[in-house]
């Protein structure tokens, strides 16, 4: 081999070094589902005001596993979900993130969700179960302010760790799973219907 060639071997081989300890950059794209199988039955009779806190849309979740960094891009599904789930809960939504409703049109109540924590545990060898495991309080207030309910609701995501596509699956796992429970945990709070029965009986 000439010296030239030799030269341009060992640069080759010092990159591919170099890159190796910088890690890679991996990005998870996360979306949230529609509730296919709500569709039909009947929602609860209130005007919500969804209250999505400003900074929900650009929210990422890092996680370091040996040199490379693993970035869930979640801030959407976290918009698009809390979205879905109070258009299957109630009759009407008017989506903000605090500003203010077009005057004339009434609101029953507020629905605030609030993101707690997210964490995602990555095992060391592809043989074990990683586990991703979100964490949402969910609020829902009248238009003074008042507490109608209130809820602690966890999505949780567990797959064998694996290749690349089964750290997104996980953390996908949970963010349906999170507004699957979220949504079961309205649809059956007795404090929601009797809010929205005796605001019915107000209005008539």
């Amino acid at each position: 081999m000439s010296s030239n060639n030799m030269k341009i071997c060992c640069l080759s081989c010092g990159i591919v070094f170099m890159i190796s300890l910088a890690g890679c950059y991996l990005p998870h794209k996360i979306t949230a589902k529609p509730f296919e199988e709500l569709l039909g039955k009947e929602k609860i009779p209130l005007h919500v005001e969804l209250l999505l806190p400003p900074d929900f849309y650009d929210y990422k979740f890092t996680r370091q596993r040996g040199l490379d960094w693993h970035v869930f891009k979640l801030g959407k599904a976290f918009c698009d979900g809390s979205k879905m789930l109070a258009e299957a809960a109630f009759t009407k939504v008017s989506v903000t993130s605090g500003t203010a409703i077009p005057p004339g049109d009434r609101i029953d109540a507020k629905l605030i969700p609030n993101l707690v924590s997210v964490n995602h545990f990555m095992p060391m060898t592809i043989f074990e179960i990683q586990e991703a495991v979100i964490i949402f309080e969910w609020k829902l207030v009248d238009i003074n302010g008042k507490m109608i309910w209130i809820d602690t609701i966890q999505g949780k995501g567990r797959k064998q760790l694996g290749s690349l596509w089964h750290n997104r699956a996980t953390m996908q796992m949970a963010v349906d799973d999170l507004f699957f429970n979220s949504l079961n945990s309205i649809m059956s709070s007795q404090e929601v219907r009797r809010y929205a029965t005796k605001r019915m009986q107000r209005i008539r």
